[in-house]
């Protein structure tokens, strides 16, 4: 019996064993996938700050543009008001020059 008895002590120590280093491997594998995970998450908050830098990048060009237009569409009304008055002028003094000739009509007949 005692030959016995020492034997299954043997194989329950080498079960034991064998289970050891299969949760060792099991923990070791975790522990890599863990930090593949790690680094992937750290490389996607990258990817994202760097997106995110170009979209605040892109929608400070686009206040730029914005404004420049803004201040176009201002300067082209004020010239469109400027060429009225002008066209206003104009066909008032046509209309003086209309009435000089008129009245130097009448002055020398």
């Amino acid at each position: 019996k005692s030959s016995t008895g020492s034997s299954r002590v043997f194989k329950n120590d080498k079960d034991d064993s064998n289970a050891i280093k299969k949760y060792k491997d099991e923990v070791d594998l975790l522990t890599q996938q863990s930090e593949l995970l790690a680094k992937e998450l750290a490389s996607a908050n990258e990817q994202i700050a760097e997106r995110d830098e170009r979209i605040v990048s892109l929608g400070n060009d686009l206040s730029a543009c914005m404004k420049k237009a803004r201040k176009l569409i201002i300067e082209n009304q004020g010239q469109k008001k400027s060429t009225l008055d002008m066209k206003s002028e104009i066909e008032t003094l046509k209309a003086s020059i209309k009435n000089s000739n008129a009245q130097r009509s009448e002055l020398s007949s």
